[in-house]
């Protein structure tokens, strides 16, 4: 009823319709009205003295409806914007389409708009309270979700054929039911996307679920041609740990075929949540581990403040060199003693100078860090570890060592290198190769 009229006589089906429609009546017409009497067999509605306005209905004899008996129409109260009859089940059912349609609606936006509708004041907890209502009467409890879960991933194997789909449900001993523990899914389509077109890195993140039923989501995004983030696994479990995280690394490792002959070309990123890098040194021990410096951020500013601290900072992770890196991190060190401490304790996995780069045919590996860097040859033999000042040589005649260059002579090979801040000269007794570098150019002679 839109706006009920009650009179003597009237029937109503059922105890539940009579006050339904009377709520109906005093949210209209912002009465403040209360049960008086409610048992099995009466039921009785007035609003506050003074006013007397009044309805009272009785079960009819072997029936199980009720019938309006007596009825007062006069009001001599004042309309309020305070009503008890307005709950957040009434709220639910009236605008269940409106949030149907607009899941996301601002709470504020939603009060507003109770207010200027149904002329009352409500609390931002009913709000809530009808929004989780509003859902459940649409989709369901959460109860009956979980229990369509083994439908959802035979749903998901057969309309996505090569999906992977992975259900860990544990019998209850006291229901002796299945209880779903966890949950990974890697669809087909984004996984063929990205195994052909994107580049081999891939971020893992992990978040909180709430709700009724708490969790982590843990996701992993790749990077496509245009730099942007590429949707690829995500997984639900139960808590944070190295188990979880081991298992979810197992799947994705499948599903990305890593093994160990590739292993090494794979690059993942991760701001060292609990149990995820011993999980991923455990499932992908040759792979270049690498930190969000974003979270490395989040951590640094709740104890050091200040712009100019935040730009060093990001100056020290994007330094592309070990000299870049050595140099901002003395200006910190000049700013804040402390700051420069808490960044140097960290390992050079967010700093573009910490970068690991490896060769195929020629096994070449070069690693840098804060203080220095390490080029491994597999064969030509010779190994250099560099600082700030100093210079170790392996495999060669002569090793000299400055800030200003450095220069090795290989035994065998015949392999000379001059580094210095002008140019790079490089020649080899086999190939004969010239190269210089000045100001930012190459030259290359055969």
């Amino acid at each position: 009823m839109e706006d009920p009229k009650f009179k003597i006589g009237m029937y109503f089906s059922t105890p539940k319709d009579f006050k339904a429609a009377m709520k109906q009546r005093a949210i209209l017409h912002q009465r403040p009205v209360k049960l008086a009497k409610n048992d099995k067999r009466r039921i009785k509605a007035r609003c506050e003295k003074p006013c007397q306005w009044e309805v009272y209905a009785a079960k009819v004899l072997g029936e199980s409806s009720y019938q309006v008996r007596t009825y007062s129409a006069k009001n001599s109260c004042i309309k309020t914007y305070t009503n008890r009859n307005t709950t957040s089940h009434t709220i639910a059912r009236r605008y269940m389409e409106d949030l149907r349609t607009n899941p996301w609606m601002p709470i504020q936006s939603f009060k507003d708009r109770i207010r200027k509708e149904m002329k009352v004041d409500v609390s931002m907890t009913q709000l809530y309270r009808a929004k989780r209502k509003a859902a459940q009467l649409l989709y369901g409890s959460n109860v009956e979700q979980y229990g369509r879960l083994w439908d959802y991933c035979e749903e998901l194997r057969r309309s996505n054929p090569g999906s992977t789909v992975v259900m860990d449900a544990s019998i209850d001993d006291e229901t002796e039911q299945p209880r779903f523990n966890r949950l990974y899914v890697f669809l087909a389509a984004p996984k063929i996307g990205f195994l052909n077109g994107c580049r081999k890195i891939v971020g893992l993140d992990g978040y909180h679920l709430k709700g009724e039923y708490s969790g982590q989501l843990h996701t992993t995004v790749g990077v496509d041609a245009n730099d942007a983030m590429y949707p690829m696994a995500y997984s639900v479990v139960e808590t944070e740990s190295k188990d979880t995280w081991t298992w979810f690394s197992t799947l994705l490792k499948m599903d990305l075929k890593i093994t160990g002959a590739n292993e090494q070309q794979w690059t993942f990123i991760s701001d060292r949540q609990k149990g995820l890098l011993s999980a991923l040194e455990e499932e992908v021990p040759r792979a270049e581990k690498r930190h969000c410096a974003k979270h490395l951020l989040t951590n640094f500013q709740k104890r050091f403040k200040g712009v100019s601290l935040e730009e060093k900072f990001w100056a020290c992770f994007k330094a592309t060199t070990v000299a870049m890196f050595q140099d901002t991190m003395e200006e910190m060190k000049k700013e804040s003693q402390e700051a420069y401490d808490w960044l140097a304790l960290e390992p050079p996995r967010g700093s573009r100078s910490g970068v690991q780069v490896r060769g195929g045919g020629s096994g070449v590996q070069i690693r840098g860090g804060r203080s220095g860097v390490q080029v491994k040859g597999g064969r030509i033999g010779f190994q250099i570890k560099s600082g700030r000042t100093r210079v170790r040589g392996r495999g060669g005649r002569t090793v000299r060592g400055g800030r200003s260059g450095v220069i090795v002579k290989g035994g065998n090979t015949g392999v000379r290198v001059r580094g210095s801040s002008t140019g790079v000269k490089f020649r080899g007794e086999s190939t004969r190769v010239r190269g210089r570098g000045t100001g930012g150019r190459i030259e290359v002679r055969r």
